[in-house]
């Protein structure tokens, strides 16, 4: 039989795969003011996107384009004082994606080549003597674990970043005393949505993982509020963000839920996944809220010739277009799935939003702004937007932006600023940061 290995990717159009050089023209400024804000000791609360992953991983270098040190080199601008993160060793960091190559089929599929580079041996290695840092961002940190000691030992980017047995919050209470900051941003709570999106509902192929599991409303907003207080305790202004809707990310629509056919360019094969109630084809309803997604793992897999004992005679089942070896768990969010996580990430961002009118802490909508960038929109002459590779914002992940997404997603952060705090900081051009990088 024919094997079929022309898995259809979404959104990476051919035609784009040259990303065009931007404009050159230096974007005209006002004279600089802060306003009524006060940018002269500013710490950043958050995850990965905080920390600056991209490409599934961190590195020295993607930690200097980090969302909040390029805000903190716009804040310098204005009497801005000076900024310390938790390097990494200069290298591989923590390993990360790389684009091999990207080819062409006869149908006229973009398929990319994708590997990860190996891990630098002393990424790990304690900086906890460098503290304070003004960048807290620590990928994998939920709000459900700021007071759990045992993260300490489950999370290495923690591990290297406070002394032994430390808990988030106790970092950030210790953080604000020794710095006393006049100004910070808290984008923490992504991660109590995404662990759980990005395994297809919690799962290690079809073994659920407590860790993995949406974090309790009630857990969520107490634990939120604490982090709050601790943030304001000294009298900073700041900023908090909301959670966007994880599920647009090209992680989880750069596969299409049906796979092309052997036999010409227009045959589409159904994909089989499995749920928890049992084995059965992807669906999708273009009017409908909720639809399976296939993950971005799974890209990769589909097709593979897997030798199964079927009926007590070894036979080769493509895996996901075989109702014999369906999809397992961890390569597909189900439309159910969906549903909770969306829902979910509506309630925290009701808790974010309470929590910081209990401080009058203002809240930036982040979906505000990924939902104009998927309606596609250009910036300083160049078109970007939530496409896979070509899109010119997200990294190789699918997940965490580029160099040139968090210079992005950081002028957006200096708009409302400005907007809030009736400042003039200014605004970076985005010609120089780069995007995916084209072997």
């Amino acid at each position: 039989m024919k094997i079929i290995s022309n898995l259809i990717y979404l959104a990476i159009p051919v035609l784009l795969l040259v990303i065009a050089p931007a404009c050159n023209d230096e974007i005209e400024q006002p004279d600089i003011t802060t306003g009524t804000g006060n940018f002269a000791s500013y710490i950043a609360v958050g995850c990965s996107f905080t920390a600056g992953t991209t490409g599934d991983g961190l590195t020295y270098y993607a930690q200097q384009t980090s969302y909040p040190n390029l805000l903190a080199g716009q804040f310098a601008l204005a009497g801005g004082g000076a900024f310390n993160q938790p390097y990494l060793p200069q290298g591989n960091g923590s390993g990360m994606f790389v684009l091999n190559g990207l080819s062409i089929d006869s149908c006229g599929n973009a398929k990319p080549s994708l590997s990860k580079t190996q891990p630098d041996p002393a990424w790990e290695t304690s900086v906890s003597n460098l503290a304070p840092f003004n960048n807290l961002g620590i990928p994998n940190m939920k709000v459900a674990d700021i007071n759990n000691g045992f993260m300490y030992l489950l999370n290495a980017y923690l591990k290297r970043t406070v002394p032994a047995g430390t808990t988030y919050l106790q970092m950030v209470t210790q953080t604000v005393q020794d710095l006393q900051p006049t100004f910070f941003t808290n984008w923490l709570g992504v991660t109590d949505a995404l662990a759980f999106a990005a395994t297809g509902g919690g799962y290690n192929g079809n073994t659920q993982v407590s860790l993995f599991a949406l974090t309790d409303t009630v857990t969520f907003a107490a634990n939120y509020q604490q982090l709050l207080n601790a943030l304001t305790a000294t009298g900073a202004n700041g900023l908090a963000f909301t959670i966007p809707d994880l599920t647009k990310f090209p992680y989880f629509n750069a596969v299409a839920y049906e796979a092309q056919g052997p036999d010409s360019c227009v045959q589409r094969l159904p994909l089989y996944i499995t749920t928890t109630s049992g084995v059965r084809k992807a669906l999708y309803n273009p009017n409908s809220f909720y639809n399976d997604l296939i993950l971005l793992p799974a890209g990769t897999e589909i097709g593979r010739p897997d030798t199964l004992l079927i009926n007590g005679t070894d036979s080769i089942a493509p895996y996901g277009l075989s109702q014999a070896n369906p999809l397992v768990q961890d390569h597909v969010l189900d439309r159910n799935e969906v549903q909770q996580c969306i829902l979910t990430i509506k309630a925290y961002n009701r808790a974010i939003k309470t929590a910081a009118q209990n401080l009058n802490v203002p809240v930036i909508d982040t979906d505000e702004y990924f939902n104009n960038l998927r309606a596609g929109t250009a910036f300083n002459g160049i078109e970007v937007n939530t496409d896979f590779i070509s899109g010119g914002f997200f990294g190789l992940d699918g997940i965490h932006p580029h160099d040139r997404g968090y210079a992005l997603l950081a002028n957006f952060f200096i708009q409302k600023v400005d907007s809030i705090y009736s400042a003039t900081i200014p605004q970076m051009n985005i010609d120089k940061f780069s995007g995916v990088v084209f072997p």
